[in-house]
């Protein structure tokens, strides 16, 4: 209520980014109806099909109204306190992808995922390497194990979620910094939580350092780089924590693994030509020939 209540003042104080804001909706919409497709064709159940489609688009519509709420409300105050964090967040809405500042933040969201991927992985492995009870493995998200429609999929459904608790995270944020009135205090409150409810393991010995060095690297991008590195780094995350990771080609999934990391290589490569927009990468030397 108090998002929806900040929205609205938003709007009737003419201090919210409208334009931006029905662009980010009209895109996150867009990518929430993907998982809407039937990941192993058509059941025979037809009935049973078209409410599952009605409810999907449902969801659909719920979550696009409460991402545009959520935005409207912490996107004035951010981009008064802290104008830097929608930087290139802005560039991307207005289709200025080969940016090199888009291309830095992509990049170093890459980096932020894939640590954050290695601590949390490592986490759940800890029990095949040492004697280390209440931690739980890995568990691979359903709709990766299904055929190609189910992996996309799943890549869309990785990649709103991504988007959203990139806008959590801001608005944790902002209402510790309102409530606080310290930066650094807002930062550690706001990771804090943020890191607790999202603990990956019972062991709290381990677990709760883990999710502290996970919310550090997050809260780390956003305050440095802004928005869409957070929303890149917990893309990456998910994709690297929910497809089935393995380059044994005996295995029967293994093709998945491909795919998946083939999909965060090619967003890297994306990243580092943008990085490089209009400079010579490999040049020359006059000495040569």
């Amino acid at each position: 209520m108090a998002g929806g209540f900040d929205a609205g003042q938003a709007l009737r104080g003419g201090v919210g980014d409208r334009r931006q804001a029905w662009e980010f909706i009209r895109r996150f919409a867009a990518a929430w109806a993907t998982p809407l497709a039937p990941g192993d064709g058509v059941s025979r159940d037809a009935w049973r099909d078209y409410w599952e489609f009605v409810g999907g688009c449902g969801a659909a519509l719920y979550m696009a109204g409460f991402m545009w709420i959520l935005y409207m409300a912490i996107e004035p105050y951010m981009r008064r306190r802290w104008p830097e964090m929608l930087i290139s967040w802005a560039r991307v809405l207005t289709g200025k992808i080969f940016d090199p500042r888009i291309g830095r933040d992509v990049m170093l969201g890459a980096l932020g995922g894939a640590a954050m991927a290695i601590i949390q992985n490592g986490v759940n492995a800890l029990p095949a390497w040492f004697h280390v009870a209440s931690i739980d493995p890995a568990r691979t998200g359903h709709l990766t194990l299904r055929g190609p429609a189910g992996m996309i999929s799943a890549l869309s459904y990785d990649a709103n979620l991504a988007v959203q608790w990139a806008l959590a995270t801001g608005a944790f944020l902002v209402v510790t910094r309102f409530i606080t009135r310290r930066d650094w205090l807002a930062i550690i409150l706001s990771g804090t939580s943020l890191g607790l409810v999202v603990l990956a393991a019972d062991n709290l010995f381990i677990a709760v350092p883990a999710v502290l060095l996970c919310a550090a690297i997050v809260y780390g991008l956003l305050f440095r780089f802004g928005l869409l590195s957070v929303a890149v780094t917990l893309f990456f995350y998910f994709v690297l924590r929910r497809f089935p990771l393995s380059f044994d080609f005996s295995q029967w999934f293994v093709w998945r693994s491909i795919f998946s990391v083939s999909v965060l290589a090619a967003i890297s490569v994306y990243a580092f030509l943008a990085m490089n927009v209009g400079r010579t990468i490999f040049i020359e030397s006059d000495d040569d020939g």
